[in-house]
């Protein structure tokens, strides 16, 4: 299968057209002409041929405009568009002279334009499809540029995947993978860029047999297809991930994927890709060696296909036909599809070697180019010393020349001259000396820098060993009470020393420039209601009060919540452990400055043991506390407070202190306030996600974690009902009034996963979701829970955030850093 070629994509909502100012005042031939750019927009990813006709009209339309610039640029889009259409109806041959004559057009009216840029990329496309892949190379690499001169970074994405798609074809897969992750980089607010991003990264992780992570990235192209309302998208990434399924052996979610792909290209759009999909599915029956099935799959697939000229998508499903055929006793078509196997390989094999060799020859090229620039500056700098040698002798003559009359005056400046010189050379030498020192000194803070990220990475792998194992143990029910307790004081350290960990990694992230804040819209009051959640305890446990004043502060507000959240947890953590007697408070409320507009005032007062003026300034240093005696007495490196400067910095607020030695102290904390459009500061924030309305039926067989999943499920769902153990196996299971099934197996049975498949079916059958949580030495393998058929598995340890997401995503949402529900991730 091949990799989505991105340029067809640029029709999709969002593509965008080319930028091409017609006149303000439009008339009736402009308005006519627009229209009819549109509709051969509209008609391209699924008619070509009707694509072609409308691109065509839009030609004599855009021929009978006015003469002006603009009405050579509508020439030129009209072109460009008709070149697009020619190449989706498989015409390449009259493709190219229609694209050059658009590009001719465009270079000369429309130079470094989008427009410009697109032309480059369609020719680019033609050569690549034709094998040239220094000419297809040249184009995309000039209309990256061009894109970028036009300021259209969502082209640049896109003429970044071209340049990988043409190293995945050398098989070149870091340099592919490479520029992928550049192109996401570039522009990855587009669902188009994701998804063709996506999608390409599982071909090249497939191709490497990294089929973990084929699966990932497929299950992510997915989302953003389900998300772009494209039936043909779909299809065309369930058809790949269902080849790459079968590759990888696991043969029933193959099955699965390419059946979704067959309901998809029915009708309407994905027509053209049915073939695909019955191959798709043919592959993985006889994967199966359901040999019959697989030979009706291959029949429709192969349906009015001539053999003797398919393309290159049908590679891998000639070879499969081939056994197929061959197993059920048509020995003519087996050998048909052989011999089609065999040519395409060839191609392939060809083609790749072709795509090779051209690039290492264009590398030796400019590699020769760059020998030859160098040997002319050599050249250059022999003739240049020669001839200031010459000048040096004429200089030498004419001083010998003067008569003695002019001798002393001579001395007297030519002492002078050395002087001059020497005391420059004097300052010269100083400013090499102080370049060197902050060359050195730059290096050893990047050194630092690094070390410290580097460390902490080394640091947390097998700290996230330790827990997760931590973590399993205290699942098992078996251990003995007072090993349990020394096991949780394990847990406990390593969950400390995992915080002070995190702490380094931001600040090595601060310190490098690669702190990000992004801006979306944010549900402050739910951030609020976790801090109070999360710190109740601690109070409760230290017997000082709490006390929260948040009534006041928006309910939905534009920011980075994960940052908020940090801040406010940060500061929360520090009047807690300073404080031992009293209340901490946390007040939170919007309040308009003259000069300033609207902020967020985020205030944590503690009654603890407050800060001296002296050192007020140093605590928001980095590695710094009251005094060194307070590193003994307090646990913590000092980087909470110097992490929260830093980021209230980022967000363009400020953060003071006000305090009294021995009275506690009051953090202050000022950000810009921005509320989403057409919302209201005083906003009911409403159910935050897609669990709002659900019904939840839970299994857990523990109090700690009765207690923690019932607060979080409690705050994201409808109803929740949580029961500690299966009922008897001859009663009915209680499915039928809920919409979400959670559950642990080792709270069942003793035969753990026929129990399991069974409610699993029940819940299926009753239309409940299932979503099961399993660590890795569990009774049940995620593997096996995989093949049983449930919605969703959530492998243990997981933060509590992290389980309302995933959960959401069975239900609409997206979460970023779970797998679709509906194809879960393969297991090793």
């Amino acid at each position: 299968m091949s990799v989505l070629l991105v340029a067809a994509l640029a029709f999709l909502p969002g593509g965008g057209s080319p930028a091409w100012a017609a006149p303000a005042s439009r008339d009736a031939a402009f308005t006519t002409f627009d229209v009819a750019i549109e509709k051969t927009k509209s008609a391209m990813m699924g008619d070509p041929e009707t694509a072609l006709t409308l691109a065509r009209h839009a030609s004599r339309l855009a021929a009978s405009l006015p003469r002006s610039n603009q009405a050579e640029v509508a020439r030129a889009t009209a072109g460009w568009l008709e070149g697009e259409a020619l190449i989706g109806a498989n015409r390449s041959d009259l493709a190219l002279s229609v694209i050059e004559n658009a590009l001719s057009l465009a270079q000369s009216v429309a130079p470094d334009s989008k427009l410009h840029g697109d032309l480059l990329r369609s020719r680019g496309a033609l050569a690549a499809g034709q094998g040239k892949v220094v000419e297809a190379l040249k184009d995309y690499q000039d209309a990256y540029r061009a894109f970028v001169h036009a300021k259209v970074a969502r082209s640049q994405a896109m003429a970044l995947q071209d340049i990988g798609q043409i190293y995945w074809l050398a098989a070149d897969n870091e340099k592919a993978l490479a520029y992928y992750q550049k192109a996401i980089e570039t522009y990855g607010d587009d669902p188009i860029i994701r998804l063709t991003t996506h999608n390409n990264r599982a071909e090249v992780y497939r191709k490497l047999g990294r089929y973990d992570l084929t699966s990932k990235e497929y299950n992510a192209a997915l989302v953003e297809a389900q998300l772009l309302k494209s039936p043909l998208l779909q299809a065309r990434i369930l058809a790949n991930y269902a080849d790459a399924l079968t590759q990888a052996g696991n043969l029933k979610a193959a099955q699965r994927a390419a059946e979704r792909a067959i309901a998809l290209v029915q009708t309407g759009e994905g027509v053209g890709w049915r073939a695909v999909a019955y191959g798709s599915a043919g592959k993985a029956a006889a994967g199966r060696e359901d040999w019959a099935q697989a030979k009706r799959y291959f029949d429709l697939a192969f349906a009015g296909i001539d053999l003797t000229k398919s393309d290159m998508s049908y590679h891998d499903y000639h070879g499969a036909a081939a056994d197929v055929y061959e197993k059920v006793g048509d020995r003519d078509l087996a050998l048909a599809h052989l011999r089609a196997f065999q040519r395409l390989d060839a191609e392939a094999a060809k083609l790749t070697a072709s795509y090779a060799n051209q690039l290492a020859s264009a590398q030796f090229d400019f590699a020769a180019q760059n020998l030859k620039i160098s040997d002319l500056r050599k050249k250059q700098l022999e003739r240049d010393v020669a001839m200031e040698r010459q000048r040096a002798q004429f200089r030498m003559a004419m001083f010998i020349g003067l008569g003695s009359a002019g001798l002393v005056a001579f001395a007297v400046t030519l002492a002078g001259f050395f002087s001059v010189r020497r005391s420059r050379d004097e300052v010269r030498a100083a400013n090499d000396n102080l370049q060197n020192s902050n060359t050195k000194l730059e290096k050893a803070l990047q050194a630092k820098t690094e070390f410290l990220a580097m460390t902490s990475h080394e640091i947390r792998t097998p700290l996230n060993g330790i827990l997760g194992m931590t973590q399993v143990l205290l699942t098992d029910r078996g251990i003995a009470s007072d090993v349990r307790g020394r096991i949780e004081v394990v847990n406990s350290a390593g969950l400390t020393m995992k915080a002070l960990v995190d702490d380094i990694l931001d600040v090595a992230k601060m310190e490098s420039g690669k702190l990000a804040i992004v801006h979306d819209t944010t549900n402050l009051q739910q951030i609020l209601k976790e801090a109070g959640q999360l710190w109740s305890g601690q109070a409760q446990s230290k017997s000082i009060g709490l006390r929260l004043q948040t009534d006041d502060a928006p309910a939905i507000i534009v920011g980075d919540g994960a940052r908020i959240r940090q801040i406010i947890f940060n500061l929360m953590s520090n009047a807690l452990k300073f404080t031992h007697e009293g209340e901490v408070s946390l007040q939170v409320m919007a309040e308009t400055a003259a000069d300033e507009g609207e902020q967020l005032v985020i205030r944590v007062r503690d009654s603890g043991i407050g800060i001296g003026e002296d050192m007020q300034a140093a605590i928001f240093e980095p590695f710094r506390q009251v005094d060194s005696a307070m590193n003994r007495q307090y646990s913590g490196t000092g980087l909470g407070l110097s992490i929260c400067r830093q980021l209230v910095a980022a967000m363009a607020g400020t953060i003071a202190v006000d305090s009294i030695l021995g009275e506690g102290a009051t953090f202050t904390v000022k950000l810009p306030l921005r509320f989403p459009e057409g919302t209201a500061a005083s906003q009911d924030a409403g159910p935050d996600h897609a669990l709002g309305d659900r019904s939840v039926l839970a299994f857990l067989p523990f109090d700690d974690e009765l207690v923690m999943l019932k607060m979080l499920l409690a705050a994201h769902c409808g109803r929740v009902d949580i029961l500690e153990s299966a009922p008897p196996s001859d009663m009915p299971l209680p499915v039928g009034d809920y919409d979400l099934i959670i559950i642990d197996p080792v709270c069942l049975s003793a035969d753990d996963a026929n129990a399991l498949q069974h409610w699993i079916e029940a819940a299926d059958a009753a239309g409940a979701k299932t979503s099961l949580l399993l660590a890795d030495s569990g009774p049940v393998t995620p593997a096996a829970a995989m093949m049983m058929g449930a919605d969703q598995i959530i492998l243990r340890p997981v933060e509590a955030e992290d389980i309302v997401e995933a959960l959401c995503g069975l239900f609409g949402a997206a979460p970023e850093n779970f797998v679709a529900p509906s194809l879960t991730a393969l297991s090793a």
